[in-house]
């Protein structure tokens, strides 16, 4: 069957579809966008392609987890890493939880991100991927909430999809920090902060 519905899921970003496609589990929203999946799965192996070859992170900061799939990309390419998930909504960290329960070194926190960046520690990558289907979470806009991420962090990805508006705010604030955009079909990322971004 190339195609199977598993569960309807009630979130506090509305009503999504857990499906499985092409033996793959997705996460899609009421507008049918993949939250998580194959594709957002590709998204992030781009990003993590973009970084320095030798790069060894020991911190990694995910904000939006959805059902833990980048999470797990993160832990096979950076298995000494210790991983952190912000994921706002009940059910989607409960179902994550379940899919990472094998990875010691993740660990999920049921937060607000814009209250739990107020006690952010330093990371070597954050990563920003907060939606409500097609559109991000309205912090992603919020210049000065970015700004606290990437300041806290060494290197910051924000995926913004098609909403290239953002990083055109964000680049004029953080002009001195070396910054690049990374492209995977339609999804757009601003990778911000390393001095390697200058090659």
């Amino acid at each position: 069957m190339l195609f199977q519905k598993l569960h309807e899921i009630d979130t506090r970003n509305g009503r999504m579809r857990l499906v499985k496609l092409f033996g793959s589990e997705r996460l899609l929203a009421e507008d049918r966008t993949e939250q998580s999946g194959s594709y957002m799965d590709s998204v992030w192996k781009t990003a993590f392609k973009a970084l320095p070859k030798k790069y060894t992170p020991q911190t990694i900061t995910f904000f939006g987890v959805g059902i833990g799939g980048a999470l797990k990309l993160a832990t096979k390419k950076f298995p000494s890493a210790k991983i952190i998930g912000i994921e706002w909504d009940p059910t989607l960290c409960t179902i994550a939880a379940e899919r990472l329960a094998e990875e010691k070194n993740i660990l999920l926190v049921e937060a607000d991100a814009e209250e739990w960046i107020t006690q952010m520690l330093p990371s070597d990558i954050s990563c920003v991927d907060l939606f409500t289907g097609l559109d991000v979470a309205p912090c992603v806009r919020n210049i000065d909430f970015l700004r606290k991420i990437i300041s806290n962090s060494h290197i910051t990805f924000i995926n913004i999809y098609i909403h290239t508006e953002i990083l055109d705010n964000v680049d004029k604030v953080v002009a001195p920090l070396p910054h690049k955009r990374l492209q995977y079909y339609t999804s757009t990322i601003g990778m911000y902060g390393s001095p390697h971004l200058r090659s």
